[in-house]
């Protein structure tokens, strides 16, 4: 940089003296996790004189977890008030004071930098929000379930058999009351001879032969109607929440725009841990009051309750990245065209100094997975989808060469799968006519059953093992229900090969072998460092697309040493092995 250079620093709006050490000031950029933005971070900075006078009242005054706004920028005759920097001091780390000299120390962070973005996440829970009103009923959508036991066939039986004993006695107990209703006819119009007693007698036999049939009529009424809520369960109603609105209201919140190209966030479709409890009517032990969950933000036991959380979850499952752009925050893949498009930068030298390559990052033995839940029986007797298992072998080897390829990678989703209840079961459509029976002898006493007839209502359906579950679910809806293939858009089979393709030495020509290239020596204006840091993808002359890792530049001295990775096939002798289990 030319000597004539000037340094500005500026804090809260007011213009300071620059550090003691300003010459050396150094900037580490590091893109942790292959982030497109980096982490952004400077060495210490000793500040004197009337900048340290002013950082010390903002201090004593109290100010400690208020990051103080600041601003660096730099400028010569060829470039005027050309801002690098704009960040805050945080006087909660690293801060360091020496009264006797007197001088002090800090570092800044860059504002609206993955590291300031991620604090502000961690702040937030989605329980808060919704207490601010940032998440309302509006926010939510109804959806439809039943809970459906598995089928214990030896209670069935059991209950099928009483049933039927019942009904029989139910007809035996008709007819006899019919007969004792006829002989206590026949003695009050005196076609029939006997004794007061034999009367008064028949009389009794026939309150008892009535007390005893409405018991049993009752008996058969209660075995029907729990062995129908057994086997075709009422009809409930839960909340749930659009993913991509659990991203996107977190981020107006905070004050940015919210984009996407990854359109499954319009369809998956989270749904809450259910610790609510029916409402029944403790003497005939109907129901009284069906209690699904109420809102479709996660409960405080969730997983994803935390809005970092929410954001790293979602993160892992797309195998995606989060920056803030221009007040934008970005949620898109990895391999999303978006990044590439909007980098600017650009190296001059095209030569590209390879110091190593990125083997170490291949994974013999990568493993996607949902949770199940102990409490849902579904989410493991109807595992498939569940889990997906990417497996990279050697093609060929030479039995004097060794395998080299190993670790294993484990990548878990913490909410479950939904299941669909599909089709009426062979007992389901067997059970129609006998409740057809049920029905009839019902209403034949004045009821109002219909119990055949709701049988097919449930099919469709989420189908759940209890109506308290733990573990929140994940689901993909169209119209607020399940389509019948809708395992197959969100399996992680699905997933593997929709969002982690950038990730295998296989997939995609060989999509996830990259040279490295590390301490390469280069020229960096203000201008190019600004370019970096708002996106780490960048072209050399040739037009290659290269991704920087990590960046230290001293402005002072226009250089900066960068480590970055280049796109490039170094082997074909690899396939990969795929396992689903079910």
């Amino acid at each position: 940089m030319r000597k004539d250079i000037n340094f500005k620093f500026t804090v809260n709006g007011v213009e300071l003296n620059a550090p003691r050490n300003w010459k050396e000031l150094e900037f580490l950029a590091t893109y942790d996790n292959d982030s497109v933005q980096p982490n952004i971070s400077t060495n210490e900075l000793i500040l004197v004189n009337e900048a340290y006078e002013y950082v010390m009242d903002q201090f004593n005054s109290g100010k400690v977890f208020e990051g103080l706004p600041c601003q660096i920028s730099y400028s010569n005759v060829d470039v005027q008030n050309l801002n690098t920097f704009n960040g805050y001091i945080d006087l909660s780390n690293q801060f360091k004071f020496d009264l006797s000299k007197p001088e002090l120390s800090v570092t800044i962070v860059k504002d609206n930098g993955l590291n300031s973005l991620n604090d502000r996440l961690s702040s937030l829970d989605y329980q808060f929000l919704e207490n601010k009103r940032v998440f309302t009923q509006a926010d939510y959508i109804t959806i439809n379930y039943v809970v459906e036991k598995p089928f214990n066939f030896v209670e069935i039986c059991i209950s099928l058999i009483t049933i039927y004993l019942l009904s029989t006695q139910v007809e035996g107990s008709i007819y006899s009351i019919t007969q004792t209703g006829n002989i206590a006819i026949g003695i009050a119009s005196g076609s029939l001879t006997g004794s007061v007693g034999a009367g008064i007698f028949t009389v009794l036999m026939l309150i008892l032969q009535v007390t005893f049939f409405v018991i049993l009529l009752n008996l058969i009424l209660t075995l029907s109607r729990d062995l129908f809520d057994f086997l075709v369960p009422p009809k409930r109603e839960t909340k749930v929440i659009q993913t991509r609105k659990l991203l996107e209201k977190v981020a107006n919140y905070l004050g940015y725009d919210f984009e996407t190209g990854i359109t499954d966030l319009d369809n998956y479709y989270f749904l809450p841990s259910n610790s609510n409890f029916d409402e029944t009517d403790p003497i005939t032990g109907a129901f009284k009051k069906l209690k699904g969950t109420s809102k479709g933000i996660p409960s405080i036991r969730d997983n994803g309750y935390s809005c970092l959380d929410m954001f790293d979850i979602l993160k892992r499952l797309f195998n995606a990245k989060y920056q803030v752009v221009e007040g934008t925050l970005q949620f898109r893949t990895e391999e999303d065209p978006y990044w590439l498009s909007t980098s600017e930068f650009i190296k001059e030298n095209p030569l590209k100094e390879i110091t190593g390559i990125n083997a170490d990052e291949l994974i013999s033995n990568r493993l996607l997975s949902y949770s199940t839940d102990i409490s849902d029986d579904y989410t493991i007797d109807n595992f498939k989808g569940t889990s997906f298992q990417a497996h990279t072998k050697l093609k060929s080897k030479n039995e004097a060469n060794q395998d080299l390829i190993k670790g294993l990678q484990e990548t878990n989703i913490p909410f479950a799968l939904g299941s669909r209840k599909d089709k009426l079961n062979g007992l389901e459509n067997t059970l129609k006519n006998l409740f057809k029976v049920v029905d009839d002898v019902a209403n034949f006493f004045g009821g109002n059953s219909n119990l055949a007839g709701k049988i097919k209502d449930k099919v469709g359906l989420l189908k759940i093992s209890t109506n308290n579950w733990n573990v929140p679910k994940l689901l993909y809806l169209q119209g607020n229900k399940l389509p019948t293939n809708h395992r197959d858009k969100i399996s992680m089979n699905y997933i593997y090969n929709t969002y982690y393709y950038s990730k295998s030495f296989v997939l995609n020509n060989y999509n996830g072998q990259e040279y490295r290239i590390e301490g390469e020596r280069i020229p960096l204006d203000l201008k190019g460092f600004n370019q970096l840091l708002n996106n780490g993808y960048f072209k050399d002359v040739n037009g290659d697309n290269l991704k920087a890792k990590e960046i230290v530049y001293n402005p002072y001295k226009n250089v900066a040493n960068i480590n970055y990775n280049w796109k490039e096939v170094y082997t074909t002798n690899l396939k990969e092995e795929y396992y689903e289990p079910e």
